[in-house]
């Protein structure tokens, strides 16, 4: 917080030095200095508070986790979830954050729904409910209301701030104009991802079609973040021919899809050797080491960290250059592989570290180190992350329901299509390609919505 003076005439009743905030005051004054009606929210729309109980199973759940920061898109929305309360909402309605109201989490309601407390539920009255959003959803709001949050713990915004905002009600042409180029960014943003999204979901196929593997899908439960989920399931009687028996019990493992999913990578045009033939003399998959953390030194990779088959070390923990150091077996080199190794929904996670930089690798991780002479560790990885590698993965969990666990030994048995490095080569480069082509895509499709966004805020303010 910097120091800075306020005039006398200015305190409202209020002794909070954040809310005299510079940055604050500015939004203030240029909202105020416009040459139109300006409003408090509280008469610009209905704070509607339809407490609701319970819900049938079809009725989505929107909770702030749903909500993506800046953009107020709706994402992972759950049906039927069970709750204590919640507030229900129609389309055109706007869900507008009570808490962290930094992340800047303002939805329009496209459908009808139910929400989470933490939300306000309005609907306009003064001018258009897209208006309203984009106003809402535009940094002269967000630099109000980031400084008139309390708590620590959990900063929120009272309600009264909330309906003192200052909303400037624009000519109803200007209104609908702003809507309109706001949406436009909107459909011309999902375009941008839907083509990006095409482009990575066809990497899989692409994979094993040069494989020579047959990519019908089989079905693997993922979870939003990569991993697999591993709920119990029921069976149906089936049998088994003694001689595909192994040294396991587990019924599960003999199921149709997994002999299916063998059956396709036996027609490959490729010999299959196992993971565990695959990997540096010596150096078998192993975890890596429980962590001491302490406050900085060497990055730690954890389960949460294997994020879009990518390690994303943005929310760093460490370990001292000495427990690095004493502990070999937890330390990740480049172009190894990284698997989480525990924890239903997460278990089943693949990502290739590319980087020199040093690491270590938490005990819910496996680090497999590939003997680079017969296989490119991209090509390992990117054969895992299919759905030929991921069944098999799945096929060697052990553990029930929340006490899953993927060993090591187990790991070794992975059965791979082999191809001449040439052939890895020419995959991994076609992968990359693409890759590269979806990043230039999604980044477009961000630069189209914030152009958007800061055109509409200099409509308002001219």
């Amino acid at each position: 917080m910097n120091t800075y003076a306020v005039n006398y005439d200015d305190l409202e009743n209020r002794i909070d030095p954040s809310a005299y905030h510079p940055i604050r005051l500015s939004a203030v004054k240029k909202i105020k200095s416009l040459n139109c009606d300006v409003l408090p929210l509280k008469q610009v729309a209905t704070f509607k508070r339809d407490v609701v109980t319970e819900t049938n199973e079809d009725t989505p759940y929107f909770g702030l986790e749903n909500i993506e920061s800046d953009t107020g898109i709706a994402t992972d929305i759950e049906q039927g979830k069970e709750f204590g309360s919640a507030f229900s909402f129609s389309s055109g309605n706007i869900l507008f954050p009570k808490l962290r109201p930094y992340l800047n989490k303002v939805h329009l309601a496209t459908t009808e729904g139910v929400c989470s407390t933490e939300f306000h539920i309005l609907e306009a009255n003064k001018c258009g409910n897209y208006y309203l959003f984009a106003f809402l959803n535009s940094s002269l709001v967000v630099n109000q209301t980031s400084y008139l949050m309390t708590g620590n713990t959990l900063p929120r915004l009272q309600t009264k701030d909330v309906e003192n905002l200052l909303i400037p009600i624009l000519p109803e042409a200007k209104q609908k104009k702003i809507a309109e180029s706001l949406k436009k960014a909107y459909e011309t943003r999902e375009q941008k991802l839907k083509q990006a999204h095409d482009l990575l979901n066809s990497i899989d196929d692409y994979v094993l079609s040069e494989l020579g593997v047959d990519t019908t899908k089989l079905g693997i439960n993922l979870s939003s973040s990569g991993g697999i989920y591993t709920n119990s399931q029921g069976y149906a009687a089936f049998s088994v021919q003694s001689t595909d028996l192994e040294n396991n019990w587990d019924v599960r493992i003999y199921t149709k899809k997994y002999k299916k999913n063998t059956g396709f990578l036996s027609k490959s045009e490729y010999k299959r050797i196992s993971l565990k033939d695959a990997v540096v003399n010596g150096e078998e998959v192993h975890r890596g080491v429980t962590p001491k953390y302490t406050p900085d030194g060497i990055p730690v990779v954890k389960t949460a960290n294997i994020q879009a088959n990518e390690i994303d070390l943005t929310e760093k923990s460490y370990v001292s250059e000495a427990f690095f150091d004493s502990n070999a077996r937890g330390q990740i080199k480049k172009d190894d592989i990284l698997i989480s190794s525990t924890g239903m929904g997460s278990i089943g996670k693949v990502a290739l570290f590319d980087s020199d930089e040093k690491a270590f690798a938490d005990n819910h991780i496996s680090i497999v180190r590939v003997n680079q002479s017969l296989i490119a560790p991209l090509f390992l990885a990117l054969f895992l992350r299919t759905e030929r590698g991921l069944l098999q993965i799945e096929r060697q969990i052990t553990g029930s329901t929340g006490q899953t666990e993927l060993y090591p030994s187990n790991i070794e048995r992975i059965q791979i299509s082999l191809p001449s490095l040439k052939v890895q080569k020419k995959i991994c480069e076609e992968v990359e390609k693409r890759q590269k082509k979806a990043k230039v895509l999604k980044n477009e499709a961000s630069k189209v919505l914030s152009d958007a966004k800061n055109k509409v805020e200099e409509m308002i303010l001219n």
